[in-house]
């Protein structure tokens, strides 16, 4: 697979190359970078992907580098899409089953407020299995 240039671009910044491919899949590609003691993804995802399912106990951070997503959220029972674009910072509370929406071929940087740690949220994970038919989510 052709390595997108803003991912390669941002890879080749990061000190002592620090990072790791974590997932490859019909999807795209998601890394794992670590500068100092701060851990974070960089994720390259093709327009069609979708991405999250899932549920974190910290507050999670995205900033979209390039592309565009459509961002579904289920907050007091209801499910909330908003469309997100280059250059904005999406911030989704503890607690909130999230799932993204790739609009664009798209880069993206994500991070949490506190120790990383998630569940799947079942209904969002059977519209990843549906459309690729991968179980996992990032």
């Amino acid at each position: 697979m052709k390595k997108n240039k803003a991912v390669s671009k941002l890879l080749e910044s990061i000190p002592n190359n620090s990072f790791k491919k974590i997932l490859e899949d019909k999807r795209g590609t998601v890394y794992y970078a670590k500068i100092e003691n701060f851990g974070f993804n960089i994720i390259y995802t093709k327009r069609g992907g979708i991405r999250g399912a899932d549920i974190h106990p910290n507050t999670q951070y995205d900033l979209i580098l390039k592309g565009e997503f459509e961002i579904c959220l289920k907050k007091d029972n209801k499910i909330i899409t908003v469309k997100k674009y280059e250059n904005e910072l999406i911030s989704i509370p503890p607690g909130i089953p999230h799932l993204f929406i790739c609009l664009k071929d798209s880069v993206m940087i994500e991070w949490w407020d506190g120790k990383f740690e998630k569940k799947y949220f079942r209904p969002f994970v059977e519209v990843i299995e549906r459309k690729f038919g991968v179980a996992k989510s990032s």
